[in-house]
């Protein structure tokens, strides 16, 4: 241990590392260490980066919930609940798509590609709320996996309240008369060969007017080129690191000043 904290480089090194996305060998001839002795120190500092960030990423939810009021009165059990959870008002979910290297088998080759970006990534599915705070990061899926069906594994919906309004885009359809229970808005589809009425219109404008802050943070999460770029690592390790840079994210938003 003393060993690793004499060579260890500069915490500094996780900087370039997730946001330019330089390569270990690059990063050991500037810190003047080898590759191994940065590859030790990533992977040190990836596994405790989320608990010091924001410990609470991922158990948000599921802490409100338990702590939501259970009553007919809806309006002042609403009231009280925002009151105590002010992030929860209004939230967003949406998946998000990250490159990864074509697998050299054939199956799992055909799992990671994306026919709507047309090449290999890796999907997640995040929840925001509209004071910027991610509430929730899903599991790493592989390409062709649907939106859908990433919410639907990982329960999110079922975690959330009917006391928040939440916001979905069309490939989400379908998920609403599942949940009839709780208040999710998602635009109308058009119909096969038919048209929106002027009224679904003005409500799929609105709806993709509110819920245009969860596009907003997968863009600052995307300023890191570790999920925005070509991932070179294991894939088995890209959640963590996406939930890392979501960790960071909302330490940031917690200490900036007003």
């Amino acid at each position: 241990f003393f060993f690793l904290m004499i060579r260890r480089p500069p915490r500094s090194t996780l900087f370039p590392y997730t946001t330019l996305f330089r390569s270990q060998e690059f990063l050991g001839a500037v810190f003047n260490v080898n590759q191994s002795t940065i590859s030790r120190t990533i992977s040190l500092m990836l596994k405790v980066i989320e608990k010091s960030a924001d410990s609470q990423l991922g158990l948000y939810l599921e802490e409100a919930k338990k702590n939501a009021p259970i009553g007919n009165n809806y309006i002042s059990n609403q009231a009280d609940f925002l009151r105590k959870y002010p992030d929860l008002e209004e939230i967003a979910t949406d998946a998000t798509e990250s490159p990864c290297y074509r697998p050299k088998n054939r199956e799992t080759n055909k799992k990671f590609y994306s026919g709507k970006s047309k090449k290999h990534t890796i999907k997640t599915d995040i929840t925001v709320a509209s004071t910027r705070k991610i509430l929730n990061v899903s599991g790493s899926y592989p390409g062709s996996v649907h939106d859908k069906t990433m919410l639907e594994n990982k329960k999110t919906i079922d975690k959330t309240t009917k006391y928040s309004r939440h916001l979905m885009d069309k490939g989400y359809c379908g998920v609403k008369k599942k949940h009839k229970d709780k208040n999710i808005l998602i635009p109308f589809k058009k119909p096969k060969g038919g048209e929106l009425s002027r009224f679904q219109k003005e409500v799929n404008r609105y709806i993709s007017q509110k819920r245009i802050f969860v596009e907003h943070i997968i863009g600052k999460l995307k300023n890191n080129r570790i999920i925005a770029g070509v991932y070179r690592g294991p894939k088995s390790s890209f959640n963590q690191v996406f939930r890392n840079i979501a960790a960071i994210w909302n330490f940031k938003l917690a200490t900036a000043s007003p």
